[in-house]
């Protein structure tokens, strides 16, 4: 159900509970039930040297903000590196990764549509089975 009045999420909170990704805890800040499916928004740790295998997305972009630590993106044919406070954007139907490519462990904001809601928490509880 669409969200129909403000709301605000605590640092650590998440809208959704029980996401937890290779890194630790998921924090969702808008879930795609808040949108009516239009976006997500979420937070996820990432453990250094590691990161998710190659994929693609078939019908949603994704926009990644590097938050904490150094990480390397892999989209399509090109490699970017982004420090803390960079962003870079993978287009639908474009294979991407990334890896956390510092000695810490890192964070990334992630933006995608609802469809990115479903698939990460799909994804991570397969991975984690």
């Amino acid at each position: 159900m669409r969200a129909t009045h403000p709301f605000m999420v605590l640092p650590g909170a998440s809208r959704t509970q029980g996401a937890k990704g290779l890194g630790g805890e998921i924090s969702f800040k808008v879930s795609g039930r808040d949108t009516d499916g239009v976006w997500t928004l979420f937070e996820t740790p990432s453990l250094p040297y590691a990161g998710p295998p190659l994929h693609f997305h078939r019908r949603q972009d994704e926009w990644f903000y590097v938050l904490k630590e150094k990480h390397r993106f892999r989209i399509g044919s090109d490699e970017h590196t982004v420090q803390a406070g960079g962003s870079i954007f993978a287009p639908r139907m474009i294979p991407h990764t990334w890896e956390n490519t510092g000695v810490e462990p890192g964070k990334l904001l992630i933006l995608g549509n609802y469809l990115l809601d479903k698939i990460t928490r799909r994804a991570v509880s397969l991975v984690l089975a």
